[in-house]
């Protein structure tokens, strides 16, 4: 009888030894990944306005991180995840050329190089299957040769570059052909028109001087110049037309719909895990929400009570919701591991300081100081300070990560790529990657306290123009300008105590930080060591008027053939007029 028992035990064990392993080995992957959504908007992350209880139950079931770093904008923070490498490793950070912010638009030559080796292709590497929907933002290129089905994702559903205001309902930019042929043709002009222009008017003005000929020369470089970037911004940048929605390398909307994309992404998403639910998957969910200008579908409008911003993060949270749901439907809910993240912090500002209208403006939070104060940090998206690139960070497996823990250690975006190689068993070794994996501090997350010593924050293909180094934090460029992460290197550092001091109010004075400076001065050289001697930006790449993806040329406007029906979700009734104003 004993020994029968004993026998029994032995089974159990090994049953629980065999579903540990497997849960630790190929775990199948979803990552949510938040447009713009700020650490303190989440109900789990002190929000008292607004509730998210399908998130804030993802963080009771699972491992919360107050410390999540990101990059200070889109492009660099979508880089550094996908490679767990810094963006300067791979360009994609800006450079000194072009004023836009990027890759702006679908026209323009760089993106992510196909040699960077991206969270998918490993993926896919190891038989999973892999797709993305939504937000890209890592290029377009000649032929869509930064397209995600060329960075390892088997599908793709979303846009290819980012959200902006033209893509709104109520844009009214609308050239079309015209515009985009105007555009063309002027650029062609310029190339070929300008240089021969250029000989004849040599040969004119040779005889009137040398002198009149330089400044002849540089006033029409200067137009000729200042022309171009108008027009592209205008017109290739800014129009509704760079409003793709695309399914792998197809066109299916130009411009698509903003207010139904987080429907579109929810109901895509429930369609991939019904039929990829047999076979490890990994199933990233890059939203377009709550990048400005905010939108939301007619079922979540006024809902909220607090203006577009809510009724966007209302819908976010019932999206993930449903995802959820589907994967404890289809009974793969313990052996998926559940990230949730943002890219960075709310869009608060505009480039020249003043608040966002329609209540476009997310929270970034208030922590805990040493003295047990709550403190807001300061800052928003494009910044340095701590509202900037402190982000929301979740994970969810269930049997490995305890449930309903918090880590205080400093973790990054760049950690997700050598964790999920570490779970697989992998090393990579022909590159360098500035992650860690997070899987020791998964198993044990109120045990280990410590993680990266420091972190480095890029905004250009510059040094650095900040560093969080243990508990301290070093500016070298003024930081206070909202929004900018560039500009002039500071005779001496700010540094801030972000034990004492969160919000990042009160510098240090200089004899105080000394050790930490050199410190950081070490750290720097050490990695401009591991760094190629030039370094190139890809968001400096030229735009190329030819390069424009057009659906159906010269129109470049394309709508779907299909409705949008959205039975299969499980959507709240609309709301009624009075139950607007009630919340207005």
């Amino acid at each position: 009888m004993a020994s029968h028992c004993g026998f029994r035990l032995l089974l159990f064990f090994l049953a629980v030894a065999v579903s540990f392993a497997k849960k630790t080995t190929n775990p199948n992957i979803v990552m949510f990944l938040v447009d713009d959504l700020g650490y303190g908007d989440l109900s789990c992350y002190g929000n008292e306005t607004l509730k998210t209880p399908n998130i804030d139950r993802l963080a009771s079931e699972g491992l919360k991180f107050t410390r999540m770093y990101s990059q200070s904008s889109c492009t660099p923070s979508r880089a550094a995840l996908l490679t767990g490498r810094y963006p300067i490793r791979s360009g994609m950070l800006k450079g000194w050329l072009l004023p836009f912010h990027g890759p702006s638009s679908p026209a323009q030559t760089g993106g992510l190089p196909e040699n960077e080796y991206t969270l998918a292709e490993m993926l896919k590497q190891n038989g999973y299957a892999t797709g993305i929907l939504g937000k890209w933002h890592l290029g377009f290129g000649s032929g869509g040769k930064y397209l995600p089905t060329r960075q390892g994702f088997d599908y793709f559903y979303g846009i290819p570059m980012t959200h902006i205001a033209t893509c709104e309902p109520s844009a009214v930019r609308n050239y079309s052909a015209l515009r985009f042929l105007f555009v063309y043709i002027s650029f062609t002009y310029k190339l070929w028109g300008g240089l021969s222009v250029g000989v004849v008017l040599i040969w004119v003005f040779s005889f009137i001087g040398k002198k009149a000929l330089v400044y002849l020369h540089l006033i029409m470089l200067l137009l000729s110049v200042t022309g171009y970037y108008i027009l592209l911004d205008f017109s290739l940048v800014r129009s509704q037309e760079s409003c793709l929605l695309m399914r792998n390398d197809d066109i299916i909307e130009q411009p698509y719909k903003a207010e139904n994309m987080t429907l579109k992404l929810t109901q895509e998403a429930l369609l991939y895990l019904s039929e990829h639910g047999n076979n490890p998957f990994f199933l990233m969910i890059s939203y377009l929400t709550l990048h400005s200008p905010v939108f939301s579908s007619k079922y979540f409008e006024g809902r909220s009570g607090i203006g577009r911003y809510g009724d966007a993060l209302m819908e976010l949270d019932w999206s993930v919701g449903q995802v959820l749901q589907q994967l404890k439907k289809q009974g793969l809910e313990e052996n998926t591991m559940i990230i949730f993240l943002s890219d960075n912090g709310p869009f608060i500002f505009e480039p020249d300081g003043v608040p966002t209208a329609k209540g476009v403006g997310g929270s970034t939070g208030v922590v805990e100081n040493s003295g047990g104060e709550l403190v807001r940090l300061r800052g928003g998206k494009g910044g340095l300070f701590e509202g900037g690139v402190r982000i929301p960070g979740i994970i969810r497996l269930d049997g490995v990560i305890p449930p309903n823990t918090e880590s205080r250690a400093l973790v990054s975006l760049n950690d997700i790529f050598p964790t999920v190689a570490d779970i697989l068993n992998l090393t990579v070794i022909d590159r360098i990657i500035d992650g860690k994996s997070l899987l020791p501090l998964l198993r044990n997350p109120t045990e280990i306290t410590k993680h990266h010593d420091h972190l480095l924050f890029y905004c250009t293909t510059k040094s650095p123009p900040s560093m969080l180094v243990g508990k301290y934090k070093i500016h070298y460029i003024n930081p206070f300008r909202d929004g900018r992460c560039d500009g002039d290197v500071l005779q001496s550092p700010i540094v801030y105590d972000l034990t004492d001091d969160p919000g990042e109010q009160y510098p240090l004075p200089a004899e105080e930080t000394q050790e930490v400076r050199n410190q950081a001065t070490e750290i720097l050289a050490r990695v401009q060591t591991t760094l190629p001697e030039s370094l190139s930006s890809q968001l400096d790449s030229l735009i190329l008027p030819w390069l424009f993806p057009c659906a159906n040329f010269p129109y470049c406007r394309l709508e779907s053939d299909v409705e949008d029906e959205f039975g299969d979700l499980q959507l709240p009734e609309i709301a009624t007029t009075d139950e607007k104003k009630i919340n207005k």
